[in-house]
């Protein structure tokens, strides 16, 4: 990667001990079992009611609002970034996570970026639940699953981090990486988006989010360095 005539590497890992990546593989573990259900036929298979383990998986895992009815419970705010039922999107929030992931523990660490993952998750729940009091006709029938609202939060503050960056992709090719979000955010109305206001306000919280944490975190950054310029020069002149 390079920064107008700077030159900066950034390692992609993929060994499994890197908190980013077990998250990652975590999210992998569970799309793999869905597949693997579907394939042998399992979530065909009804349980209580008539309701099929698959309906049982959006309605109890993932983050349902039906009609006025409360279709989850608090264990679903934290459990639908688990749920990916195509492959399209589980592989657009994997990459995202993984590239832009860690990009930004270079600057933070790979545990502050788990964290800004998660808050962004819980918080993004709340606001597409909260969508279903404030826009009931909007919202409609919809399950909001999958890890989009969290790769993205961390997409946006990569892309505040690294504004000016570009990746080389062959020889002397290179792409601003405000290109590349914007092809992933673009993909993402094909692979994620459902047809709802709630999802709407989402991401648009999403963005927030991951905006707001870069900002603040380069804001505390200037501030530091401008305390340690300020009390190194104090020194000198005493």
């Amino acid at each position: 990667m390079g920064h107008h005539n700077k030159v900066q590497y950034f390692q992609l890992p993929l060994s499994l001990k890197n908190p980013i990546n077990i998250l990652i593989s975590i999210h992998i573990l569970f799309f793999v079992l869905y597949c693997a259900l579907g394939y042998f036929g399992f979530l065909e298979y009804k349980i209580n009611d008539g309701e099929t383990i698959e309906q049982f998986i959006q309605s109890a895992l993932g983050l349902s609002f039906y009609d006025t009815s409360w279709q989850y419970g608090l264990l679903s705010v934290f459990t639908y970034q688990f749920v990916h039922t195509n492959f399209g999107e589980i592989m657009l929030s994997m990459i995202a996570l993984w590239i832009f992931g860690h990009m930004v523990a270079k600057e933070i660490g790979a545990s502050k970026v788990i964290f800004l993952y998660l808050i962004c998750i819980v918080l993004s729940a709340s606001v597409f639940i909260l969508s279903h009091f404030v826009f009931t006709v909007f919202s409609g029938r919809c399950v909001m699953e999958g890890a989009y609202p969290g790769a993205l939060a961390i997409m946006t503050t990569s892309l505040i981090f690294y504004k000016s960056f570009q990746i080389r992709v062959y020889k002397n090719i290179s792409i601003p990486l405000w290109v590349i979000c914007a092809v992933i955010i673009l993909l993402s109305f094909v692979f994620v988006y459902k047809n709802s206001i709630a999802y709407i306000l989402v991401y648009v919280c999403s963005v927030h989010i991951g905006y707001r944490f870069a900002v603040n975190k380069l804001s505390s950054t200037v501030f530091t360095k401008n305390a340690i310029q300020y009390s190194n020069l104090r020194g000198r002149l005493n």
